[in-house]
């Protein structure tokens, strides 16, 4: 490229395919990006500035000025202002991003943390968490009593196990449908713009204005 002309890469989600493309282009040559906080943007957003800055660094070892533990604070504050709300699953930021659940994947972390963080919490000054769900294996039913220093044998671990899957059956999903219903709703209220009968309304009355 011409030592006078910076390429700088704007690209839109609308295929989920924002982040892959804007680190193509700095693997093409760009060297500016467009990015926005949470992919936030039109129709399907924008690149998301997180997930490029942690693709860019771990993936690629492109050096960047930005401290990656204040990019959770400044998305959970941008959630709270626009009332966007992420995907507990959304990638760098999300919720369950450094929490771990399943056997298999408790059972890889405790021998050793990469083998399903890629991206490590620390990087984000975060921890890693355990979750006991119905998931859940007997690997880190043996970490948790190890933890609290009580002694088990392997029938405790299975009956623990058995007692943690039962209790998460059996939660009451209440919560989960009316969240699910104020949430549609507050979509439709705060979400949507402005009323187009308001703008109707208001070009009635200036036109009776006019002809008075």
């Amino acid at each position: 490229f011409h030592d006078d002309i910076r390429l700088c890469t704007h690209c839109h989600n609308d295929f989920g395919m924002a982040t892959a493309n804007t680190v193509a282009g700095v693997i093409a040559g760009a060297r500016a990006v467009t990015c926005t906080v949470n992919g936030i943007g039109e129709r399907a957003g924008n690149a998301d500035i997180a997930e490029v800055v942690a693709t860019l660094e771990h993936i690629y070892h492109i050096g960047h000025n930005i401290k990656p533990k204040y990019l959770s604070v400044l998305s959970a504050l941008v959630e709270r202002y626009t009332g966007i709300f992420m995907s507990p699953l959304k990638a760098v930021t999300g919720f369950n991003v450094y929490r771990h659940e399943s056997g298999i994947h408790v059972d890889g972390m405790l021998k050793e943390r990469k083998s399903y963080e890629f991206l490590p919490a620390s990087w984000m000054e975060k921890n890693s968490e355990y979750i006991l769900g119905k998931h859940s294996g007997s690997a880190l039913i043996r970490h948790i009593l190890n933890e609290a220093s009580i002694s088990f044998d392997e029938d405790l671990v299975n009956n623990l196990l058995k007692a943690v899957k039962s209790l998460t059956v059996e939660r009451s999903k209440v919560a989960h449908y009316e969240t699910f219903h104020q949430l549609q709703k507050f979509k439709q209220e705060h979400l949507s713009g402005i009323d187009v009968n308001t703008v109707l309304h208001k070009a009635r009355l200036a036109k009776q204005e006019v002809t008075k």
